[in-house]
């Protein structure tokens, strides 16, 4: 199963809610693997990332803004991660101001 963490496109296109639930993305995980599945997460903000390693997700996508402290913990429950590195600067920066805008408060 793949799930989105957090989608922003620019200031006018912002997934509602912004972040998906902590508790949602536990139950959906727990479900996923009960049934033998495996779950991706597209995540970007810290916070996104964050619930997504503490839900036990197998792989985050993107990751941009993945903090440090999570990379035993991921090691640990072997959750899988594939960092977007090549986003262009004017991007990146956009979406820092962005992302750590009151919006996301």
């Amino acid at each position: 199963m793949k799930l989105r963490g957090d989608w922003i496109v620019d200031e006018e296109t912002v997934a509602e809610p912004r972040l998906l639930p902590a508790g949602v993305l536990a139950a959906a995980v727990r479900r996923v693997h009960e049934a033998g599945g495996r779950v991706a997460i597209h995540a970007m903000h810290e916070v996104a990332c964050r619930r997504a390693v503490e839900a036990g997700v197998d792989s985050l996508e993107h990751g941009l803004w993945l903090a440090r402290d999570l990379l035993p913990r991921m090691a640990a429950q072997g959750t899988r991660t594939a960092i977007s590195h090549r986003l262009p600067r004017a991007a990146r920066q956009r979406a820092r101001i962005f992302m750590h805008s009151q919006r996301w408060a």
